[in-house]
């Protein structure tokens, strides 16, 4: 512990001034360490605790930032994680994925994967296969991931698979499920979605594709 120009006590990265104590200690859960300060507290409106320094700061979209809810940290969004030298937010590169310890990007291991959905290493599930280059977690042909399984499974009716993430559920708008690989996507040239399955269909006689949603009617 030392002192600053202005007299105000200085601690290590990562710790806080308590003054009825005079001493440096780590914060209480969901406090930072003011930064003008140098005392733990609840940080400011819009504020969120540096992941590694422990200091209140903004944590803006514009850095794919958002503030964790359940302990006021400064984490990474839209499935990045942090650089392990830079501490900003990337997309892991290719065959990394985030560590859900350290939230760093990291070599994916071969015994694990890289889920598609959350970008964070996982477990090998049932009926999955690690893809070669990316190890993206990936189901068979046919088959998506079921969260609620935590297995690869036939989709239920007017279910596809979504191409990004891998699981199933209702195709987005304007998309239909090809009939073959059962992945949702657009349908070809001509073909309309079906209103009762959600699958891509030569549409019947005297029906039209509606220029929105690309159902047949």
């Amino acid at each position: 512990q030392t002192k600053d120009e202005n007299g105000l006590c200085l601690c290590y990265e990562g710790l806080g001034y308590n003054p009825s104590t005079n001493t440096c200690e780590k914060c209480q859960e969901n406090q930072g360490i003011n930064p003008t300060t140098n005392v733990c507290g609840r940080c400011g409106r819009n504020e969120g605790i540096d992941y590694f320094t422990g200091v209140c700061r903004a944590c803006t979209s514009g850095n794919n930032e958002m503030i964790d809810p359940s302990t006021s940290k400064c984490m990474c969004t839209d499935k990045k994680g942090f650089d392990s030298v830079t501490h900003t937010c990337i997309d892991c590169p290719t065959g990394q994925g985030i560590d859900s310890t350290s939230h760093f990007c990291i070599e994916c291991p071969n015994t694990q994967c890289v889920d598609r959905a959350t970008g964070e290493i996982k477990e090998i599930s049932e009926g999955q296969f690690r893809e070669e280059v990316t190890a993206y977690c990936t189901c068979g042909p046919k088959q998506g991931f079921n969260l609620t399984t935590d297995k690869c499974d036939e989709c239920g009716y007017g279910y596809g698979i979504d191409p990004d993430t891998n699981r199933c559920g209702q195709c987005r708008n304007g998309h239909g499920i090809d009939a073959e690989t059962l992945i949702c996507g657009e349908c070809p040239d001509k073909q309309g979605i079906d209103q009762s399955n959600g699958t891509c269909i030569e549409c019947a006689d005297k029906e039209g594709i509606n220029q929105q949603t690309r159902m047949c009617g």
